[in-house]
């Protein structure tokens, strides 16, 4: 499923969704997309992507994205967030530098908010 189809499912299943859209200079960075966990314990980062560093220069967009997600979830009174499926080892490893957990069982991250 491309990320086009898979925000259209997410747009229409998950009305109290947070998206997050970075521009620099009239130019679209990176898109990311979550929503509350079930009870509003925790915060889910679905979808994420940057736009490749080939195309143009750009900062490292995640720093951005994961502190909206933050002070998102502090606003819902949520305690962690968690990315789910992350596309490979690489990705994964790029996460757990920030501190995530990988749990395998789940194929996803989490981290308490602090």
């Amino acid at each position: 499923m491309g990320l086009a189809a898979k925000l259209q499912l997410l747009q229409e299943s998950y009305p109290k969704r947070f998206e997050i859209a970075v521009w620099k200079n009239n130019i679209l960075t990176a898109i990311s997309l979550g929503r509350p966990t079930y009870h509003a314990t925790g915060m889910r980062l679905d979808v994420v992507e940057a736009m490749p560093r080939d195309l143009g220069e750009r900062s490292n967009v995640f720093d951005t994205i994961i502190l909206a997600y933050e002070i998102y979830a502090r606003m819902i009174n949520a305690n962690r967030i968690r990315i789910i499926n992350p596309v490979n080892e690489t990705v994964r490893a790029f996460y757990e530098r920030y501190g995530y957990q990988y749990i395998a069982k789940g194929n996803y991250l989490t981290r308490d908010i602090l």
